[in-house]
């Protein structure tokens, strides 16, 4: 058994104590199977919301309509949801009604995959009604009952599916593979900041390009923004080999690059993403498209870790990449005498005092100017050095 599962045991045992059934749930369990790392475990229970906070001296009401308590024990925090049917899916999303019951088969039921849908108690015996030991030994993915009532429910389990496929590395069945060509339009009930979550899981895992190829498949794209009608562009991502690459920004960076090469901003402004990641996936972008060179001045005002990821994308792009390109990036960078405009040791009061003249444009240009003669080796990054020089171009 896990740590994390051995660490929680106690937490089982109290709720068992008391008379009512506690189990770990969920992808804890499935990873724990798959000798996964996990990261967090999910506690499921017959006793109700109010039943356990009476078991633990410090819970928090996270989401106690839906039957979540979160309790604190040691330091650690566990999510423990009272076991419960779900009925009436309105919005393609949430249940319109939840009912508690005591049956943990009842509760398992209502998940999404199989693989998912497996509890383990506090001895470590798995209970596993729905088969989904088997489908993680064939590596396939399989929905709990019929494929268009868990997709109905919640349309955003196709685009989760999708996820698991590129997490995983499984197959999806053809019973959820059809359901989900035929149901994809309602994916235009969800929300985009859950899309979001689900496409960046889906961009940054180990099979990525098979779940890509599965959502290009299924028609998945056409309900996400920018990326309708652009199954080529897609087809031509997937081919590229992403595991070279930093970051997820450089993964959108070579999507837009490929899809969007244009207006990349409009797009990533519908995925909502968070400002600062869009300036990022915009600069590298940026050099993408205009193929620069890297100069002392262009590498300061980039920075080592974005130049790194353009580097890691064009080196993708390329039929033949430049060898050691980003181990000569990083020995030029470590030659700069700047690595920061704040490194500059000379400022505009400076310049004012050595030139008699009042506050202006001319201060900026006078900076920048010092700046790019340090970066070409002309002068040293001292104050002494600088007010020579500055004098000295004066005069002339």
């Amino acid at each position: 058994m896990d740590p994390l599962f051995i660490k929680a045991i106690p937490i089982l045992k109290t709720i068992e104590n008391a008379g009512y059934e506690a189990y770990f749930v969920g992808g804890s369990v499935r990873d724990s199977l798959l000798g996964r790392p996990i990261h967090d475990v999910d506690i499921a229970t017959s006793a109700t919301p109010d039943q356990v906070k009476k078991l633990f001296s410090k819970t928090i009401d996270v989401g106690i309509m839906h039957g979540t308590v979160l309790v604190v024990w040691q330091e650690d925090s566990y999510e423990i949801t009272t076991f419960r049917t779900e009925t009436g899916y309105s919005d393609f999303r949430r249940p319109d009604q939840v009912d508690f019951v005591t049956s943990l088969s009842k509760d398992l039921q209502r998940r999404d995959f199989t693989v998912n849908a497996i509890a383990m108690n506090s001895n470590g015996m798995i209970i596993d009604p729905f088969g989904g030991q088997e489908d993680l030994q064939k590596k396939r993915l399989r929905t709990v009952g019929l494929a268009d009532e868990r997709f109905k429910e919640d349309a955003l389990r196709m685009m989760r599916a999708v996820r698991f496929v590129g997490a995983l590395g499984f197959t999806l069945d053809q019973e959820a593979l059809s359901s989900m060509k035929k149901n994809v339009s309602l994916l235009a009930n969800i929300s985009i900041e859950r899309k979001t979550v689900e496409f960046e899981k889906l961009l940054d895992s180990k099979y990525a390009d098979k779940g890509m190829k599965l959502l290009i498949e299924a028609g998945i794209h056409q309900q996400l923004p920018g990326l309708k009608n652009e199954e080529e562009a897609l087809k031509a991502y997937v081919e590229y080999n992403q595991k070279s690459f930093l970051s997820l920004e450089s993964k959108w960076s070579l999507l837009m690059y490929l899809v969007h090469n244009d207006q990349p901003v409009e797009v990533l402004v519908q995925w909502k993403l968070p400002n600062k990641k869009i300036k990022v996936i915009l600069h590298i972008c940026s050099h993408l498209k205009q193929q620069i060179t890297w100069s002392n001045k262009i590498l300061l005002e980039t920075g080592i870790d974005i130049a790194i990821q353009v580097e890691a994308v064009r080196a993708v792009l390329s039929e033949s990449p430049i060898k050691n390109a980003e181990d000569n990036l990083m020995k030029k960078w470590e030659e700069l005498p700047l690595k920061n405009k704040k490194d500059l040791k000379v400022s505009g009061n400076d310049l004012m005092e050595w030139s008699g003249r009042s506050r202006g444009i001319w201060i900026k240009e006078g900076l920048e100017g010092i700046m790019e003669a340090i970066l070409q080796g002309e002068v040293d990054n001292s104050l002494a050095s600088i007010k020579r020089w500055w004098e000295s171009c004066n005069q002339k």
